[in-house]
């Protein structure tokens, strides 16, 4: 999964990226019954979302509900967390509507670690996206770490 480069990407752009079917490549290695597989998918994730350009970032959304799902799982709940909080802090305000339905529709889960998650995620987003509107001095008084 690590053997491609970032900037071979940013590069080629949209319609090569969709050509390649990385994507799709990506959100089957996360439904692996493989844990490793799991996260190095994950981490592949992460790693688009840290160095890739802004334009990947719907892409990454639908990628969400795999992510979610591995929140059950012991040995992979600490990657999906990490990179689901990648993926919350590359969008814009105009996914909202597209991550919110996505959170929502993870309640019907019936793992409770997913709705766990689903519910921390929610928080995270909607703090990201209110701290364009709180005053920066608001902000540096207080913790929310």
């Amino acid at each position: 999964m690590s053997a491609f480069d970032i900037s071979s990407v940013n590069s080629a752009g949209v319609l090569a990226f969709e050509a390649s079917g990385l994507l799709e490549t990506l959100k089957t290695n996360m439904a692996s019954t493989s844990a490793d597989t799991a996260i190095a998918a994950m981490g592949t994730i992460k790693k688009l979302c840290e160095e890739c350009d802004q334009w990947i970032e719907p892409y990454l959304v639908s990628a969400l509900p795999a992510i979610l799902d591995n929140l059950a799982a012991p040995k992979t709940a600490t990657a999906a967390s990490e990179t689901g909080n990648a993926i919350l802090k590359k969008s814009n305000s105009h996914s909202v509507r597209v991550i919110t339905t996505v959170l929502y529709e993870s309640f019907t889960s019936m793992k409770w670690q997913t709705k766990k998650g689903e519910s921390f995620y929610l928080s995270i987003y909607y703090f990201l996206r209110l701290t364009h509107f709180i005053p920066s001095t608001f902000l540096s008084t207080h913790s929310y770490t």
